[in-house]
């Protein structure tokens, strides 16, 4: 095994590479492509656009579907908050590390977090607090070669303190859940069309 951003490691000296995990994206955002880096010298199982895609996870600025209003700022830029509860986080991220609440009188408190993320130099973005998280959770579903594997209940991450969230993983709040048909459905038309849409990405775990 060896450690994906190790730049001793030869990685022409491998006839086929397993990317396991990229943890510390969330650490190195900027130019943490492995594609870029390694293109031709590394055969992956995966397409690279998965790594690639994964690696730069960013939602899109201009979706097909409808999605929790999202506003990005860049390093540089005078962030703008909604009126309401609202999330700040890195636009890469895992963990819900360096992410938070705040208020409508929050924003002074908000804009030193975006300053922090830009100072690191990771873009922000900006989201208005979905309350349902705190009772339901988010639904995870996973497709293995395109087709529906199973589904996850992830338990609301920003309803604690940050010392009690910040880190590798929470074992508790992750629970296998019954996928709303209707969830599975909507999860395969977004699969089938865009970026996922005659290629080899299809047939990825997401």
């Amino acid at each position: 095994m060896c450690v994906w951003n190790d730049r001793s490691v030869q990685w022409e000296d491998f006839e086929l590479t397993v990317i396991r995990s990229t943890w510390t994206t969330r650490a190195t955002a900027r130019g943490i492509s492995l594609g870029s880096r390694h293109r031709a010298t590394i055969q992956p199982v995966s397409d690279h656009r998965v790594f690639d895609g994964q690696a730069l996870s960013a939602r899109p600025r201009e979706p097909r579907h409808r999605i929790v209003p999202t506003s990005f700022c860049d390093v540089g830029a005078e962030p703008v908050f909604p009126d309401s509860r609202f999330v700040v986080k890195p636009t890469v991220g895992a963990g819900s590390i360096d992410a938070e609440k705040y208020g409508h009188g929050e924003h002074q408190r908000a804009r030193a977090h975006v300053r922090r993320l830009h100072a690191s130099g990771r873009d922000a973005m900006i989201q208005p607090y979905v309350s349902s998280i705190d009772e339901s959770g988010e639904r995870a579903l996973v497709f293995i070669d395109g087709d529906f594997s199973h589904a996850m209940t992830k338990g609301a991450m920003l309803n604690t303190d940050a010392d009690d969230r910040d880190a590798l993983f929470r074992r508790e709040q992750m629970s296998l859940a019954t996928a709303e048909p209707d969830a599975v459905a909507f999860a395969e038309v977004v699969l089938d069309e865009g970026a996922f849409r005659g290629s080899s990405t299809r047939g990825s775990t997401l």
